[in-house]
């Protein structure tokens, strides 16, 4: 997985203590567990992509 911190550098200190990135894979039931037992969550986002993806919208038939 590829990820870059640096890119959360112009926030402040106050905005970066709203997020948190956690590294795991959601078909691990006990890490998605853990992270939800741990954390008080307000939203769960993925970003994980595939190129297809967007062809597949474009190009629907």
């Amino acid at each position: 997985m590829l990820c870059n911190l640096d890119n959360l550098s112009a926030l402040t200190p106050e905005q970066k203590s709203r997020f948190s990135l956690v590294k795991g894979d959601t078909g691990d039931r006990d890490c998605v567990d853990g992270v939800f037992g741990q954390r008080d969550l307000h939203a769960v986002v993925n970003f994980a992509a595939e190129s297809h993806v967007d062809r597949s919208i474009e190009d629907h038939e």
